[in-house]
């Protein structure tokens, strides 16, 4: 009698699973024919990565992720005129153990090449992370890291984000909240008058996403530099398609108005 209820558990365990793996690459399925029907009426391509593999994926602690590989991504879009191509990529979460990498946060990403400047012109981040960078104690082993790559390389790196910092002018915003949620830099050679209010409002309301939990821990940096103009946006609803519109057009929005400063 034991045996034969172990069996029929062992059975229904078995089943749940197999119809929640079911379930769960139905909804994949109709996820990428929605988006590959909206992305053709935005003049958009969408494509999914044949190489990502799917796993049971968990985040990890608040951080950046400083480099992707080709197979870290769910699937892309790609747009914008020819001056100013761009890709946006979504990059679920990844625990720590998988393929030998650190454990990471899912990513939304928007990036173009297309626009690149001689050193950092802009930067975009949560308010709460530029305390935290502006301090002494990070500030200075900041410092000490770039010096000690400096001295190993026998090179002078890339600027870094703390002379940024130095040199940068903060922009105000004019939106209730704003200055308490985000914290904008611009260089010299930044344009003037491109944060004006319906940027501030881009900024600040997302779709599917709860506005006093991201006011409070907001997870959008965005930078112009050397390496073109990049948003990344963690912890995204990355099954909403308004999402990937008010991306998209937020890199379309910052690239247009920030284009002038940049080198193409």
């Amino acid at each position: 009698m034991s045996l034969m209820l172990f069996l029929l558990a062992l059975f229904a365990v078995v089943a749940l699973v197999v119809w929640l793996v079911r379930k769960e690459r139905h909804l994949i399925a109709q996820r990428d024919q929605m988006f590959s029907v909206c992305a053709r009426h935005e003049n958009w391509s969408y494509t999914t990565n044949p190489l990502y593999k799917s796993k049971l994926r968990v985040p990890a602690s608040l951080g950046t992720r400083s480099q992707w590989d080709d197979t870290d991504f769910e699937f892309k879009f790609e747009g914008g005129p020819a001056a100013a191509h761009w890709s946006m990529r979504n990059y679920p979460a990844r625990r720590r153990g998988d393929d030998s990498q650190q454990a990471s946060i899912p990513t939304a990403t928007w990036q173009s090449t297309d626009l690149g400047t001689p050193r950092t012109a802009a930067m975009i981040l949560p308010r709460w992370q530029h305390r935290l960078e502006t301090g002494r104690v990070v500030g200075a082993i900041e410092n000490i890291v770039s010096a000690f790559v400096d001295v190993v390389n026998d090179t002078e790196s890339s600027e870094s984000r703390q002379a940024f910092f130095r040199r940068a002018t903060e922009l105000k915003g004019t939106l209730p909240g704003f200055d308490e949620t985000f914290a904008v830099l611009a260089g010299p050679e930044a344009p003037q008058g491109w944060l004006d209010e319906s940027l501030q409002e881009t900024l600040l309301k997302w779709p599917m996403i709860d506005q006093r939990r991201s006011r409070s821990r907001q997870f959008l940096y965005a930078r112009l530099d050397q390496g073109g103009l990049s948003i990344s946006f963690q912890r995204p609803p990355s099954a909403s398609w308004p999402f990937w519109q008010q991306l998209a057009r937020l890199g379309e929005t910052l690239a247009a108005r920030l284009g002038p400063c940049a080198q193409r």
